[in-house]
């Protein structure tokens, strides 16, 4: 069976339109994917801000711990794309620092 990742395991393809389902269905010759991580939601958006439902279909649930541990940029193999990468992007926020592991 071939998952989609931007389809909600609870929906069919029916209930989303045609533009997402195209964007994933239709592969490119690039290497990498580019998986924005949004902190406020708790989800990842793709490079055109579609939601992946399904992020397990490109990370492991190891990268995924990793990635929210360390709070950092990531590059990873891409699960179910092979040769292809996965960057994963952390949102730089003033609001994650702490001055107080400066340095005095």
């Amino acid at each position: 069976m071939h998952y989609n990742p931007y389809i909600p395991p609870m929906l069919d393809e029916n209930c989303i339109s045609s533009a997402v389902t195209d964007h994933f269905d239709s592969p490119t010759d690039e290497d990498t994917i580019g998986l924005f991580y949004d902190k406020e939601n708790n989800v990842f958006t793709d490079e055109d801000g579609y939601i992946i439902w399904y992020i397990f279909y490109f990370i492991t649930p190891n990268d995924l711990f990793m990635f929210k541990k360390n709070r950092q940029y990531m590059l990873v193999s891409c699960q179910s794309i092979p040769g292809t990468l996965c960057e994963l992007f952390y949102p730089e926020d003033d609001d994650d620092y702490d001055s107080s592991f400066e340095k005095r």
